[in-house]
């Protein structure tokens, strides 16, 4: 543990020395993120390409101010914010959130919590609403008549049958957005590994953190637990409360999508400087762990490449160079934290 006490502690003090500009900041972050609702009510699309082109990029900048802040002892200031966010759009930060990935991941489980709400809350009001099981019934028969156009206009007229679809999709979408802020969160540190070490290219950039993230991620998952409460507790009260008492007030399911959009934002925008402050540094604190991944990409490179005597970087070093290096520093992290003195 560092002297300064443990990452919770001098997450704390970051934030309480300059809350004016992380504020501002992280009200930037949130009109962007309304910038993004409001267009995917236009045409969900467009606010795909919000989200990927203004909000990421904006949270990849963002941590590389804090970094600056934290690291460099740099005041925070939104001027110094550009030119790291348009770096996201280039090699080797272009990808770093693999937000392909995580939106194809989303897409399915859309797709799966839109099924669950039909069918469960399909099976609980068929129960409780008499009116609803009849529409139901009405609809099943049309279907096995071999009638499925028919059917299926027969379950949208009905208002009620109408609205449990409506509002079925609506809670999809929640739950599907939320998993999106999941998946990105998990890719939080990998600008925190580019910013602070030799980046690695394509791949193996993709393994060196695929290794911190194995070491680190019962710690890391705390952070929102525990520590930060973030991705268990204050995002999805943020989303499902308000969208849960809208629906009992049978609101429009379009109102209901934008107003639950715009506090998970506003919470979201709220909450970012200080947890990507407690992101930062946890991730300090697992230095150790950084070196030991970055050691694996290596020893990965060395056992694909067959024998190691052979130049590898732009100065002529070979494999084994690297690698003894690598393992010397190592050796040397572990005798300073021995030693009480690491930082």
């Amino acid at each position: 543990m560092s002297a300064e006490g443990n990452y919770k502690q001098r997450a704390l003090k970051n934030y309480k020395a300059n809350p004016s500009a992380l504020l501002a900041s992280s009200f930037a972050f949130f009109l962007l993120c309304l910038i993004a609702v409001g267009l995917t009510i236009v045409y969900p699309l467009l606010g795909l390409l919000a989200i990927c082109l203004l909000v990421l990029p904006f949270l990849f900048g963002f941590t590389a101010l804090l970094r600056s802040y934290v690291i460099e002892k740099r005041p925070p200031s939104n001027k110094d914010l550009l030119a790291p966010a348009l770096s996201y759009f280039r090699q080797p930060y272009l990808g770093a959130y693999r937000v392909m990935t995580n939106i194809l991941k989303t897409i399915g489980f859309f797709f799966i919590a839109f099924i669950a709400c039909v069918l469960l809350s399909g099976y609980i009001l068929s129960q409780v609403n008499a009116e609803f099981a009849a529409v139901l019934n009405d609809t099943l028969s049309l279907y096995i008549k071999g009638d499925p156009i028919s059917a299926l206009t027969a379950l949208e007229n009905a208002e009620i049958s109408a609205l449990w679809l409506n509002y079925s999709e609506t809670f999809a979408i929640g739950v599907a957005v939320l998993l999106f802020a999941f998946f990105i969160h998990n890719y939080l540190m990998r600008p925190m590994i580019q910013f602070s070490r030799v980046v690695l290219p394509g791949g193996a950039g993709a393994f060196h953190y695929q290794k911190f993230y194995e070491r680190t991620r019962k710690g890391f998952h705390r952070l929102g637990l525990r520590d930060g409460m973030l991705l268990y507790f204050v995002l999805p009260l943020s989303l499902f409360v308000p969208m849960g008492i809208m629906m009992s007030f049978k609101i429009d399911p379009s109102i209901i999508i934008v107003a639950s959009l715009a506090t998970f934002a506003l919470a979201l925008a709220a909450y970012l400087p200080y947890y990507l402050l407690l992101v930062m540094e946890y991730f300090i604190d697992n230095k150790k762990a950084e070196m030991e991944a970055e050691l694996d990409v290596f020893y990965e490179i060395k056992r694909r490449m067959g024998s190691g005597r052979m130049a590898y970087s732009s100065d002529g070093r070979d494999l084994d160079s690297i690698i003894a290096n690598l393992e010397k520093s190592l050796q040397n992290n572990d005798e300073k934290e021995n030693d009480g003195t690491l930082k």
